[in-house]
């Protein structure tokens, strides 16, 4: 079956042809694709002496069964090494979920270390099934 919302109900017959009336209508979704990460969001060429705000631009979707959390997590290294500076932290949850995340977020600037830091991120739907763009951008810290 593909992605979707499905509707069904049920009647009953006997030998005789006689048909009981229709159940409600039922609903079942069917979510076997995991959420989509959209990166628009380029990394910053410029050193961040202060932090930059809510201005990171990396969207989330999943038009299935919905987004219920959207989460960054930042290390010294690419491909998560060296040391972990901020664990996986939650950008968003609605638990009900969205298709759509695409508001601009910002990062713990605290836990940032002076030089290149490595942002992760990773998007999970109501189903649990998720995405990760480990390394999305590199934000360049210099206090």
């Amino acid at each position: 079956m593909a992605d979707g919302i499905y509707y069904w109900r049920v009647r009953a017959a006997d030998a005789a042809a006689n048909y009981s009336a229709w159940t409600a209508t039922r609903t079942f979704v069917v979510d076997v694709s995991s959420p989509e990460i959209i990166n628009n969001q380029a990394s910053p060429t410029a050193w961040y002496a202060a932090d930059p705000g809510t201005v990171f631009d990396i969207d989330f979707r999943d038009l299935s069964s919905g987004l219920t959390s959207v989460q960054y997590r930042i290390t010294s290294l690419p491909a998560g090494g060296g040391d972990l500076l901020k664990d996986w932290t939650v950008i968003s949850y609605t638990p009900g979920g969205l298709a759509l995340y695409d508001a601009a977020w910002g990062v713990d600037f605290a836990a940032l270390k002076d030089g290149s830091n490595y942002v992760s991120v990773r998007g999970f739907d109501r189903v649990a099934l998720s995405s990760t763009a480990a390394d999305a951008f590199v934000i360049r810290k210099d206090t």
